[in-house]
């Protein structure tokens, strides 16, 4: 994906933050800060972009942070440190010729709870790699036979249901708001 291909996006999630008189701020870690730069590109960015992040490497979050992967590791071990890893998507358009928009959150398990399941884990790579081995579970146990790269809304309606059966077991939570214009 390039900046390009974000613009469009990046200009009707601006609309909408101006619209509510919302704000943002991104982190960013394999985007490598392309979605800060697409909603930034946008006009009157300062009335919703309040800042962001981007940490594309552990060696480069632990650098930021002033602080060894051993010391990071013991401090979310004890609860020291507070980290949960949140993912936001909105799927914005229309349905039956009015507005409706999805809103989907996925809310991992705590810092101090990742390092209990992997340690040295942070909230962003438990967040990131656990829908990647869910995914890579059903291609080696044939529920996913397709071949490339298939958008999960393509696959069969009790694959998804499976994922996200799945992501639950593994503290994901899935939540989803459906918001729609009924007049």
């Amino acid at each position: 994906m390039t900046l390009n291909d974000l613009l469009p996006h990046a200009e009707r999630a601006a609309s909408l933050l101006k619209a509510r008189k919302e704000t943002v701020a991104v982190a960013e870690s394999s985007a490598g800060g392309l979605i800060s730069a697409a909603l930034l590109a946008m006009p009157g960015a300062s009335a919703y972009y309040v800042g962001g992040a981007v940490n594309y490497t552990r060696p480069v979050l632990l650098h930021l942070s002033g602080r060894g992967a051993d010391e990071l590791a013991k401090l979310a071990a004890t609860g020291d440190i507070l980290d949960i890893g949140i993912q936001l998507v909105d799927c914005i358009g229309e349905k039956d010729g009015k507005p409706h928009t999805i809103h989907h959150s996925v809310v991992g398990p705590d810092i101090k709870r990742v390092n209990e399941l992997i340690p040295g884990a942070t909230s962003v790579s438990y967040g990131t790699s656990t829908p990647a081995s869910i995914y890579a579970e059903f291609i080696l146990d044939g529920r996913i036979a397709e071949p490339g790269v298939i958008a999960p809304e393509l696959l069969d309606r009790a694959v998804r249901d499976a994922f996200i059966a799945e992501m639950g077991r593994r503290e994901m939570i899935v939540t989803r708001k459906d918001v729609r214009q009924v007049n």
